[in-house]
């Protein structure tokens, strides 16, 4: 039986990698043999070693790094102890490649022989079978770095109907950790400054209802979860597919979900009619992308409702769903749109700090990947073309980028830079030093690490702004939830791993 091992790359959260997993579920369902290595970033070095000596063996096709959005900013003893495996398996096993799959290739600093980018079963299937030598056709790649990229566009699998996802009993799932899911892949939308495609897409793009509820039944029958998150790019986009799916919930299930997703608001507020719907799924978690509050902002990258109606929007969904269901949301706003100064970002900071005190804040600086360093599939239209939306690069004609390849911007127009907001997210006292509530994308890290229930969790609070100051890169010490019981979790995981055997 063909083998191979997939790290989930991450460092920074307690989270399921579900890129990851599905890899291994579809390959599993063509016969291999495929083991999940969660929290890798977290392990310490001779751990990892050890692990790999006790699992690579001359049945190891690959070695994969489920490096989901690209993590540019590991610490570099992560990335040390990710080449040590590396380093270790070509010496041993030279046959063995490494293969690296992202969302985002570009800014991932894994050296690997290939590269796999954006949804990739088909991709995956169509390297497997190159490198056994038994496909029929090419293999659709470009040359990167010193390895191959393999697009997820040449292999589409955006109207996958099946998007089932397994676990093993070494992946020691507990009751509390908090799943991925998706109901479908793709955005329908095309906002200006999004970097995250496939957008714009057409059709049916949903995964089979049927398909999602006994994937539901199975995580819980099996490993009693009930809290999940989507990884749909809009999770409430179509009513017809909300009804269904919210129908057959609660004719099918004998438990309550409870779901937290990416949410368009202005689909929100024109489509009162969906609310129902989303309470019977157990779709009640909502993370917003808002970006701005300021209406030329917002109009000048396609989300043009006018600044008042959200807010009133925003304060009706509150109402309607707090009534009716555990209801929390998170907001990320993107700092520095076109017309966006430090003062108009901070009054939509503060408003909704002021209106909706529960919900968590998350601000992103606006991010424009170089043209040179970035092929046009993942590029924004801003990014295309950011002269004309005002901004232009200071390291012009110099070839200089920054760490994960993208410009260091100004806008003369608005008196901001990419470094000035960088430094107002992680720094401003507005942004940096207020309390907040819990993301709800990391519910299932709470309960893991500090032995909440999930409804403690939810409502816990504290001063901490740590996924916005580990994706700055930012000296700024952070609070961990519970520095003992990340400790204690990681350490039983790395233990169980070591120690299981078929």
């Amino acid at each position: 039986m063909h083998h191979a091992l997939i790290f989930n790359t991450q460092n920074s959260y307690i989270t399921r990698n579900l890129g990851a997993h599905r890899i291994a579920t579809f390959l599993r369902d063509e016969g291999w043999d495929v083991e999940v290595v969660d929290y890798a970033g977290l392990w310490p070095q001779q751990y990892l070693l050890e692990f790999v000596k006790s699992r690579v063996n001359n049945n190891t096709v690959f070695i994969g790094f489920s490096d989901t959005w690209g993590v540019w900013h590991f610490k570099e003893e992560v990335t040390r102890a990710f080449q040590s495996i590396i380093d270790w398996t070509t010496e041993h096993y030279p046959r063995v490649k490494v293969i690296v799959g992202s969302q985002k290739v570009g800014s991932s600093n894994i050296n690997a022989d290939y590269y796999v980018e954006g949804y990739g079963e088909f991709a995956m299937l169509a390297l497997v079978k190159h490198l056994l030598g038994t496909s029929t056709e090419k293999l659709k790649y470009t040359l990167y770095r010193n390895g191959k990229l393999i697009k997820g566009n040449d292999y589409p699998a955006i109207y996958m109907k099946d998007l089932f996802v397994k676990y093993e009993a070494r992946d020691f799932i507990r009751s509390g950790d908090q799943l991925g899911i998706e109901w479908s892949r793709g955005c329908k939308f095309s906002c200006d400054f999004c970097n995250f495609f496939p957008l714009n897409v057409k059709g049916d793009n949903f995964r089979d209802v049927q398909n999602y509820i006994d994937n539901l039944k199975y995580l819980n029958d099996e490993f009693g979860v009930t809290s999940f998150y989507s990884a749909d790019s809009t999770g409430n986009v179509s009513p017809e597919k909300l009804e269904l799916f919210g129908n057959e919930t609660q004719k099918q299930l004998n438990f309550t979900p409870w779901i937290c997703a990416f949410t368009r608001v202005d689909l929100m507020i024109s489509q009162p009619n969906t609310w129902d719907s989303m309470i019977a799924m157990g779709y009640t978690g909502h993370h917003y992308g808002i970006e701005t509050l300021n209406y030329q902002s917002g109009k000048s990258i396609k989300k043009g409702m006018h600044p008042d109606k959200i807010k009133q929007g925003l304060l009706d969904i509150k109402e309607y769903f707090s009534k009716k269901s555990l209801y929390k949301t998170r907001i990320s706003l993107v700092a520095g749109l076109p017309y966006e100064t430090y003062d108009t970002f901070l009054e939509c900071v503060n408003w909704i700090y002021d209106n909706l005190p529960d919900a968590n804040i998350m601000s992103f600086p606006l991010w424009i990947p170089h043209p040179d360093h970035w092929d046009p599939e993942n590029r924004s239209l801003i990014s295309s073309d950011y002269k004309k939306y005002g901004y232009r690069d200071i390291n012009e004609g110099t070839g200089k980028v920054l760490a994960a390849g993208e410009i260091d911007w100004v806008n003369d127009e608005t008196g901001t830079s990419y470094q000035g907001f960088r430094n107002m997210v992680a720094t401003h006292p507005d942004l940096a030093e207020r309390e907040l509530l819990p993301s709800p994308w990391l519910i299932g890290e709470l309960q893991l690490t500090t032995g909440l229930t999930f409804e403690e969790a939810v409502d816990i609070r504290w001063v901490d702004n740590r996924e916005v100051i580990v994706g700055l890169g930012s000296k700024i010490e952070h609070q961990w939830y519970s520095k003992e019981g990340t400790y204690n979790y990681i350490k039983n995981y790395i233990t169980d791993k070591l120690n299981w055997r078929k």
